[in-house]
């Protein structure tokens, strides 16, 4: 996909026109960017405040059934025409044992055809199922199966993950459980949910070995961090703009070379709009 893009970045300026930022690059490439999860319904208002952020790609909510609504057909297309990158995200933790309704949804998104991209943000740890040794190795048996049909659609995958996947205690095999993930997707969207960029506990720290990982194993990382309403030490939302500016900074000053750095995805589009 990457050579694929810049070939075409190539053949636009030899004719002399100009590439639309969406058609020079792919979703979840490594490189400096920043993605915005957006919940809401389709609307201009997320389009324009996209651009003036210099937001890369919109994680937009297409949930089962999306395409019957002919806004997110006009979404995507003008999303596109403003040189943004429109990913299909959705997820539930009952997809993790219920696959049968993920793979609908992934026909959906493949059937549709305009997405850039496609992210499972279906966090199967919420269930109850997850608390038991037994029922949980279940759970990542089947989430694991739904990352891999992703991948059939030919479209560049990733999945939001929480920092602590790589925690021995899920480990399958020889692998920890963000070993596995990493094998079915190109990218993690690491939700590194912390108000501080290093010290202990910080974005730096919770994430160090999905960096590491990520490196290895070839894997974009996109680090999450969260502006909405929660605990103090996971948003941004009491600190602030300014400060969410100055902890973004200090990672990348950290890891902005490393191979796999894929820059930041911000949750979510309303909580950073107010912030």
């Amino acid at each position: 996909m990457k050579t694929a893009g810049m070939a075409l970045l190539v053949l636009m300026l030899v004719a002399g026109l100009a590439a639309p930022a969406a058609a020079a690059s792919a979703a979840f490439e490594p490189g400096p960017g920043r993605d915005l999860w957006v919940w809401e319904p389709p609307g201009p208002d997320t389009i324009d405040f996209s651009v003036a952020e210099g937001i890369r790609a919109i994680y937009l909510h297409a949930g089962p059934g999306f395409s019957s609504d002919p806004a997110y057909r006009s979404f995507v297309d003008q999303a596109h025409q403003a040189g943004l990158l429109v990913v299909a995200m959705a997820g539930d933790p009952t997809w993790a044992l219920q696959t049968n309704d993920w793979q609908a949804w992934i026909d959906e998104v493949a059937a549709f055809g305009a997405f850039d991209g496609i992210v499972a943000d279906v966090e199967p740890y919420l269930l109850p199922e997850w608390l038991t040794k037994r029922d949980r190795n279940r759970v990542i048996r089947s989430y694991l199966r739904g990352l891999e049909s992703m991948a059939t659609t030919g479209m560049p995958t990733a999945a939001a993950v929480p920092f602590w996947w790589d925690d021995p205690a899920y480990r399958r095999g020889k692998l920890l459980l963000i070993e596995h993930v990493m094998a079915r997707v190109d990218a993690v969207v690491v939700m590194a949910y912390r108000d501080h960029a290093d010290g202990p506990d910080g974005i730096l720290d919770v994430a160090a070995t999905e960096a590491d990982l990520a490196d290895a194993t070839g894997t974009t990382l996109i680090v999450a961090v969260q502006t909405a309403p929660d605990l103090d030490k996971v948003t941004f939302f009491e600190e602030g703009r300014a400060q969410l500016e100055v902890e973004l900074a200090a990672v990348a000053a950290t890891w902005g070379e490393r191979p796999s750095y894929g820059g930041f995805a911000i949750h979510y589009f309303r909580s950073f709009q107010v912030l």
